[in-house]
């Protein structure tokens, strides 16, 4: 990755600070959880390559967990149906998610709990294709205020009823011509 004023991935930092030798205990263990960071990350971002397209589609990995030297995977499903389905490929998603992560001590669990996918909004429009604000001037505001006021409404009300209407007249007459 090329260096950009001096930033590096992630990945470089975490690379070269397990090369270096580790001071402490206390550091060790900080990159031990940076490296293992790290990888989930890049676990998500290649779970379907991993559990395949119709199962990465309705789940997501969502805790890690170490106990005893055996890590723990939790995986969310959307669907109980889903949830007895995945349960007969428990063995094969263990063997790839052991060899992505190179251990051999890996139990991976499944429960129906939130999907939560990335944002699929699109980027927002270049300045020049966006739409021009609507500017109201404050006598035309005012001339409204006044004839909402005289029909009984509150002062505070008008003001804001004369702002929507003349809002919604320039926002019609854009779309008509």
């Amino acid at each position: 990755m090329k260096k950009i004023d001096g930033a590096r991935a992630a990945g470089d930092i975490v690379r070269a600070g397990i090369g270096n030798q580790a001071k402490s205990m206390a550091d060790a263990e900080r990159w031990a959880q940076l490296t293992l960071s790290v990888k989930l990350a890049e676990l998500e971002e290649r779970w379907e390559e991993i559990a395949g397209s119709p199962l990465a589609q309705k789940s997501q990995p969502s805790q890690c967990e170490y106990s005893e030297e055996i890590m723990t995977l939790t995986i969310n499903v959307a669907e109980q149906s889903i949830l007895s389905a995945v349960r007969f490929r428990r063995a094969q998603i263990e063997r790839r998610v052991a060899a992505f992560f190179g251990c051999k001590k890996i139990k991976v669990d499944f429960r129906v709990g939130p999907i939560v996918r990335r944002s699929q909004a699109q980027e927002p429009l270049p300045s020049y294709k966006r739409r021009a604000p609507v500017v109201l001037s404050e006598e035309d505001v005012e001339a409204e205020r006044r004839n909402f006021e005289e029909s009984g409404i509150s002062e505070e009300l008008a003001l804001r009823m004369a702002r929507v209407k003349l809002s919604l007249e320039k926002l019609a007459k854009r779309t008509s011509n």
